[in-house]
């Protein structure tokens, strides 16, 4: 068992504030806990089994290729996946990255893993159809589905940098994306 809980990096930030310490992390989620929206509910208890003592968190698979059913992550990997993505996309501390995925899942999980091990500052909307349209934000860094990313195309080059991921991408959906200055990787499959 492990002796300490994963650090956060300096620079973290959770919709522009600041958090210091795990511990300042932690009281904001318990008060997500009791008064948060269904998706800040399920952020809440991620960063409360994020930086727990256990070497392990317990996830629900996204689903797109069967039953989401739980299994168990090492934090260790997880983290090596965090600066692997980092360092492919070029996207360190500082990067505004936006959350529209349901923290429920492995997606919206490790975007919120990401922004604290490498830095960002994460700004969080509901993992609704126009997530992108919610603020007037640019973001570095996003994550989407397919579905999103439709509802979404008018406002998609307030992301310079996109992955889509949960579905396959149709060849009209990509189409529509070959014009934009957004830089746009697919991750399923």
């Amino acid at each position: 068992m492990k002796t300490t809980s994963p650090s956060l990096h300096p620079s973290f930030q959770l919709n522009g504030l600041q958090y210091n310490s795990a511990e300042e992390l932690l009281n904001f989620a318990d008060g997500l806990l009791q008064q948060g929206a269904s998706h800040e509910v399920s952020m809440a208890r991620f960063i409360e089994d994020w930086l727990s003592f256990s070497e392990t968190v317990e996830i629900n698979t996204s689903g797109s290729t069967g039953a989401p059913k739980p299994i168990l992550l090492e934090k260790e990997r997880m983290v090596a996946s965090a600066k692997a993505t980092g360092a492919y996309f070029k996207v360190g501390p500082g990067t505004r990255a936006l959350l529209c995925l349901s923290p429920e899942y492995i997606a919206g999980k490790m975007m919120l893993v990401r922004a604290m091990v490498l830095g960002w500052d994460l700004h969080v909307v509901a993992p609704e159809a126009d997530a992108l349209t919610q603020y007037d934000n640019n973001y570095d860094f996003a994550a989407m589905v397919p579905y999103q990313v439709q509802h979404s195309l008018a406002s998609i080059e307030k992301v310079r940098k996109l992955i889509i991921g949960g579905g396959a991408v149709s060849s009209e959906l990509e189409a529509a994306l070959q014009n934009s200055s957004t830089e746009v990787f697919v991750t399923y499959g």
